[in-house]
């Protein structure tokens, strides 16, 4: 996965479940951020139409199965305990609502929307070393829905939105060194490799690949 540190997920770094610092996947056009009812569906590789939709209240299941399992969270240090996890899902929530952070959970079947594969999250925050605020990527995939290209085709979707909003910039992900999964999604979809980064999460020093695409001219096509 790629993780996701400061806005949803623990991790925008993560395994076959997170990307940015956790894991993922992408496609179609999307309408509009911000219109959670229905979001345009897209196909993983095994043709199943998949959603992104907004983080709601009630995701606070899935944000216990993907942030406090010790696999899920085995590439960022181990799992966050189940206390706050409550307080952080308000918050989310609060931010997509306000189009703050992208907080997108993926839904591999319309018809059963509460059902979620994981998360995709796109949000900026401030460098830490003097060099102002980057844009971040981070998704997970669940453990049952991984290896049907749904991490990819999130990210894809995620930074085709994030291109033609045209307020984020370049994106950075930064998923961990022995996740193939998520550094492979980031080599396919156009990203270039800056180098290895530690990178700390929840007063953990992770080792991380750093990766950045600059969606407006780097994006690979469809």
């Amino acid at each position: 996965m790629g993780y996701l540190r400061r806005p949803g997920v623990g991790p925008g770094r993560a395994r076959g479940g997170v990307g940015g610092r956790g894991a993922g996947t992408g496609w179609g056009v999307l309408p509009p951020v911000g219109v959670v009812a229905d979001h345009s569906a897209v196909r993983g590789f095994e043709g199943e139409p998949v959603r992104l939709r907004d983080v709601r209240g009630d995701d606070v299941d899935a944000y216990v199965r993907m942030r406090c399992d010790p696999v899920m969270m085995g590439d960022l240090g181990g799992p966050l305990p189940r206390e706050g996890i409550d307080d952080k899902v308000r918050r989310d929530v609060r931010r997509a609502a306000a189009d703050v952070d992208w907080i997108k959970m993926i839904v591999p079947d319309a018809a059963a929307p509460d059902v979620v594969a994981g998360t995709v999250t796109l949000w900026s925050h401030d460098d830490g070393g003097g060099g102002g605020a980057v844009t971040e990527i981070g998704w997970m995939v669940l453990p049952e829905f991984q290896g049907r290209g749904l991490g990819g085709l999130a990210v894809r979707t995620l930074l085709e939105q994030a291109r033609d909003d045209g307020r984020w910039g370049v994106v950075h992900a930064f998923p961990a060194t022995g996740n193939g999964p998520s550094n492979a999604i980031c080599r396919s979809l156009g990203f270039r490799f800056v180098g290895k980064c530690p990178v700390t999460f929840a007063d953990r020093v992770l080792r991380t690949n750093h990766w950045t695409v600059d969606p407006g001219r780097d994006l690979t096509r469809r």
